[in-house]
């Protein structure tokens, strides 16, 4: 059931129309939209289920919003196979755009795999070929969309997991997540150095950044065969550089070392879908799917719909009638406008019937997959979450969006309380999403996403480069310290006695934004003439725990982070004490609140409410988190960053992101006003 704790069910509200669909509950709210199960009832006793996502109410005033909505909607539509979800409409209510779309009675299939293994009933040869062979034809489907002239879109999935496969009763297999869909008349929509996708299901090219066509894809769709032929996971390491380094060498067991009762024909399809070079693989899916079919009947598989069917009634059987029950109870409810499900917002108490909740949250477990991928699809940010069952109330109006960058691989949990806390003081709904990246956590600022930001002082000092009037608020105190040190960490055994000996090895950094993490140890390597990107093998690998990971298990040879990360990534099992460190790069301030362009007044409250801010109030203890350890918030000053200042103006300069003047006037013929 893992895939239901990713999944909190907001309060059920007042059962409502979106144009001609009466929504029956609403299951999610994310970044952008709300996902709700609801019915389409027509004439003649026509009913069917669908799942409504909607546009959420503040973003209707912004254009971009609407487009990336629209865009995402409009894709999806294009491609319409059996075996990929369909849009069903798109459309306007209220003023608000919303998609409806298929309802997928069903389970995923990592779901299916998983609990057959925990029931010692592992997919049988002709079951997974079956499955398979579904999915590749639905993956086709993709790859061959065209728009309404007949180009083609270049749709590449790249995500096609058994996470966002939906498998129903009946053994029919439903593409899902079209979030990261990379289309080439769309654009490229990831930054670079940012993987997209699950890191154990990628393509080698994927791993290298490259230009993706839909041969990526069928390296997805090959790992997902050996998967379920062999009953474990093909691509395993200690690490995600290890997963990535296993991807990219091309580290494949032969699967019928771990199931010999595959069929050589088989393994040979499963071997050619994995080629590390995507020449040598099947060019389409339809032709990988086409071998697959031919390899089983030469080797006597036997391939049965109703054989397919059958396993998953005897795997999932109870789970199902359950949910169906479940699924049933809250159409009852809806039908009859019960009173149970209502919700007085605004201070009142919260009359939600425990045992309806209960009930939906088995429609939940059905819906868990899609929604996930419906959230995230859209959705800019991992959110944070309300338990399942809670009678908190948020207040009412437009939510204030306090964004952050994720550092260390931050647990969202643990800001609820801080979360509630600032919409007990602001009487505002409150967001505190973590951005992919550093830098997208200034662009959504920069872009009036959001009113406030957690800047580290890097990010800081380039963002106050660009918006001279983003004010700083306070500073996050962690650990009851308001600075840490930057560090350059080898592994334990390492040879190395200074920089100049891990000449030619991997260096890992969190972020180029990151001001321990890549700005001051840069800033060092240059001081000393040495080349970041010349003189080492530079690898981005996303926060500063996966550095401390990296260097602790020997595939960094070195590593940039701060004091404090050591401190946390203990906490979280990581062996810092295969680590040691080489060089202190400096030292810097703790991540700063700042605003930009937003309401005085909510500035203002804001701040108060940062300074004011106790754990011990709020939590009960002195630190709020294992990971955020904040303490408190305190005032700080510009100048604070003065030493930082030149090493991230020459990283700007050097990145290309620092303009040069448009001409150079001479020192006696200088406009009054400053420098």
């Amino acid at each position: 059931m893992s895939e239901v704790s990713r999944i909190s069910l907001p309060t059920p509200a007042p059962v409502a129309n979106v144009g001609k669909y009466q929504l029956v509950e609403r299951l999610a709210v994310g970044g952008m939209a709300e996902i709700h199960l609801a019915t389409d009832r027509g004439s003649h006793g026509f009913e069917r289920l669908v799942v409504i996502k909607r546009i959420l109410p503040h973003l209707a005033e912004r254009p971009d919003f609407i487009q990336m909505f629209l865009q995402e909607a409009r894709v999806q539509a294009r491609v319409n196979h059996p075996n990929v979800v369909q849009i069903y409409e798109l459309d306007e209510a209220d003023g608000l755009p919303f998609i409806a779309m298929e309802y997928v009675d069903g389970s995923s299939l990592r779901e299916l795999v998983k609990t057959g293994a925990d029931a010692g009933h592992p997919l049988p040869i002709g079951v997974v070929v079956n499955l398979v062979s579904q999915a590749c034809a639905g993956a086709h489907a993709v790859h061959e969309a065209r728009d309404t002239a007949g180009k083609s879109l270049g749709l590449v999935h790249r995500d096609l997991t058994p996470h966002n496969m939906m498998v129903t009763a009946g053994g029919h297999v439903k593409l899902l997540d079209f979030g990261i869909v990379k289309a080439s008349e769309l654009g490229e929509r990831t930054r670079t150095g940012v993987l997209k996708g699950k890191l154990s299901y990628m393509s080698p090219e994927q791993c290298h950044q490259e230009e993706l066509d839909r041969r990526s894809d069928i390296f997805t769709l090959g790992t997902v065969l050996w998967e379920l032929l062999a009953g474990e996971k093909l691509f395993v390491a200690r690490t995600e550089l290890g997963v990535l380094q296993a991807i990219v060498t091309g580290q494949i067991r032969d699967v019928t070392e771990m199931r010999p009762e595959v069929p050589q024909a088989i393994a040979d399809v499963v071997a050619r879908s994995l080629a590390t070079k995507r020449e040598d693989r099947y060019q389409t899916s339809a032709e990988m799917q086409r071998a697959l079919l031919d390899a089983a009947r030469s080797a006597g598989v036997h391939i049965d719909q109703d054989q397919t069917a059958q396993y998953i009634a005897n795997v999932l059987g109870d789970r199902h009638r359950a949910r169906k029950s479940a699924v049933e109870e809250a159409l009852e409810r809806s039908a009859t406008q019960a009173t149970s499900t209502s919700l007085t917002r605004g201070g009142s108490v919260a009359t939600t019937s425990a045992v309806g909740m209960m009930g939906f949250a088995a429609v939940a477990a059905t819906l868990a997959t899609l929604i996930a991928v419906l959230l995230g699809g859209l959705g800019i940010y991992a959110y944070v979450n309300a338990p399942v069952v809670d009678t908190y109330v948020s207040p009412e109006g437009e939510p204030v969006v306090m964004v952050f960058p994720e550092v260390v691989g931050q647990d969202a949990s643990e800001l609820e309380p801080f979360r509630r806390y600032l919409e007990q003081e602001l009487q505002r709904p409150v967001e505190l999403p973590f951005a992919e990246s550093y830098d997208q956590a200034a662009m959504h600022l920069s872009a009036g996403k959001a009113q406030f930001a957690s800047l580290p002082p890097a990010l800081y000092i380039k963002t106050k480069y660009k918006h001279s009037d983003l004010e700083l608020l306070a500073m996050k105190v962690f650990d009851e310290s308001s600075g840490s040190d930057g560090l350059l960490l080898v592994p334990d055994d390492s040879n190395a006695t200074k920089l100049e000996d891990l000449k030619g090895g991997r260096f890992c950094y969190p972020d180029p934004s990151s001001t321990s993490g890549y700005v001051m140890p840069t800033y060092q390597m240059r001081q000393i003439g040495l080349d970041p990107d010349k003189d080492f093998i530079p690898f981005e690998i996303g926060n500063h725990h996966k550095v401390v990971e990296g260097v602790a298990n020997g595939e960094c040879d070195l590593g940039a982070t701060y004091a404090g990360s050591l401190r946390t990534a203990e906490g979280v099992g990581i062996a810092v004490s295969k680590t040691r460190t080489l060089m202190i790069t400096g030292r810097a301030p703790h991540d700063a609140i700042v605003a930009l362009h937003a309401d005085p007044e909510l500035v203002a409250a804001m701040q108060k409410a940062l300074l004011e801010f106790s754990p011990e109030k709020v939590v009960g203890e002195g630190r709020l988190g294992t990971l955020e350890r904040i303490t408190s918030f305190v005032e700080i000053d510009d100048s604070r960053y003065d030493e930082l200042r030149p090493m991230v103006m020459e990283a700007m300069k050097l990145g290309g992101d620092l303009p040069e003047p448009e001409d150079e006037t001479p020192e006696d013929e200088a406009p009054p006003g400053g420098e």
